[in-house]
């Protein structure tokens, strides 16, 4: 065999758990079964909160394991934080020293990269570890302009319902879903484009910390869907995101977070996933 110590165990814990929730949900909890009958229960006797989540699985088809993990065996453990699953994007060229430019060269425009905040929440800062001029939720596409020490410089554009840039909620798309806040306007240079049917596209620059910035979403994304299976599968089925709308999501997550004792931020990064895949057809549709 390959896992031999008990650390080895614990790290293939959950992927050894997934197996087995699988089979189980193939053959209809037939070890629950054995000894637990459907027929047997008095479902008016249970508490408004087992009514509430046993009498509907019961119509759909979901069997026992469906919400029932960790009654014979502990639950693995959680995956890692969202932070610390992912490397952040390659840095940007420090930025140089103001000069003055020969008469006879141009400037050199300033080398730029494409990324994505990587961790939950983050602030945006007028100045290097300055005071926050909004903040930034994970996924939030942005260009890398410099570093400058422990933070990057970074242009963004995000979008607002009104016809003019304002203190308020930053969205990702019209009609889209909130991806972070404006708090200071003016020292986050926020500059307002042409306005779309009430919604106005809103370009910010600022400074992050450079380690909240990532190359691509697909880690997050990959972790983020493996805290969702393990915190919110072991209470209930798994809901497809394109279940709810990314609107519905919200509300729907707050209860779900409180119910499972998540904190804020991992709440807020599997809030930012669930409507990311809400937003994004399905394969074949």
């Amino acid at each position: 065999g390959t896992i031999d110590t008990k650390e080895k165990f614990e790290a293939n814990r959950l992927r050894m758990a997934k197996i087995v929730w699988a089979d189980m949900e193939a053959n209809n909890s037939r070890e629950c079964r054995s000894c637990h009958e459907v027929e047997a229960m008095d479902l008016h006797a249970q508490t408004e909160a087992a009514k509430t989540g046993m009498q509907p699985g019961l119509k759909t088809g979901q069997t026992c394991i469906s919400c029932h993990k960790g009654i014979a065996h502990h639950l693995p453990r959680s995956p890692a934080p969202v932070a610390a699953a992912v490397s952040p994007a390659p840095a940007a060229p420090p930025a140089a020293p103001a000069t003055a430019a020969p008469a006879s060269t141009a400037a050199q425009p300033t080398v730029k990269a494409a990324a994505f905040i990587g961790q939950p929440t983050v602030p945006l800062a007028a100045a290097p570890g300055g005071a926050a001029t909004g903040e930034l939720d994970v996924s939030v596409p942005l260009t890398t302009v410099a570093t400058e020490g422990a933070d990057a410089k970074v242009t963004l554009t995000l979008w607002q319902k009104g016809a003019a840039a304002a203190a308020g909620p930053l969205f990702n798309a019209p009609n889209g879903f909130e991806l972070g806040r404006l708090d200071d306007p003016a020292k986050a240079g926020a500059k307002a484009g042409a306005a779309i049917s009430g919604w106005v596209p809103v370009t910010l620059s600022g400074f992050v910390p450079a380690k909240a910035i990532v190359s691509s979403l697909d880690p997050v994304w990959s972790n983020i869907e493996s805290n969702y299976q393990f915190t919110c599968g072991a209470c209930h089925a798994l809901h497809d995101p394109h279940d709810l709308t990314p609107a519905q999501w919200a509300p729907e997550m707050i209860t779900m977070a409180k119910n499972a004792n998540m904190q804020p931020a991992d709440a807020t990064a599997m809030l930012k996933w669930l409507q990311t895949q809400s937003a994004t057809p399905k394969a074949g549709n």
